[in-house]
């Protein structure tokens, strides 16, 4: 009896329930960036990733989520698919220096020095602009 009235009263306060606890996808957004962040920081390259995939699948073009899903990706070894996130970040984001400069990292890990060389003066050309 007392386990039916519990759900009973659980339902008459459900809506209000997933109101209150209901995040527009901006607050959700911001509450992924702030989760990879520290995630990256402790070195959680695996919950960075899961919780950059996750921003993404709210906004494809979030370049924030995307940036730090490189990061991720260049902290589990995964050059490849970090590459392939700075470049999609750059072409959201021509202009983040740190895109480039984590891209010219890569390449130089990969031995594509040429493009190492082009990414790293752009990185350099951008942070002197920003200066």
């Amino acid at each position: 009896m007392a386990r039916q009235l519990t759900f009973h009263v659980l339902g008459l306060y459900l809506d209000k329930l997933e109101r209150a606890f209901s995040l527009d996808a901006e607050d959700l957004k911001k509450i992924y960036h702030q989760r990879a962040a520290q995630c990256i920081k402790r070195g959680g390259y695996d919950a960075a990733i899961s919780t950059c995939l996750k921003a993404l699948a709210l906004n494809d073009d979030d370049v924030e989520a995307r940036y730090q899903l490189g990061v991720a990706y260049m902290g589990n070894r995964s050059v490849d698919k970090a590459i392939d996130s700075f470049k999609k970040v750059l072409k959201l984001d021509p202009g983040r220096a740190g895109a480039h400069f984590r891209l010219g990292v890569l390449y130089e890990k990969a031995s594509a020095l040429d493009d190492a060389v082009a990414s790293y003066k752009k990185a350099i050309k951008l942070a002197d602009e920003r200066a």
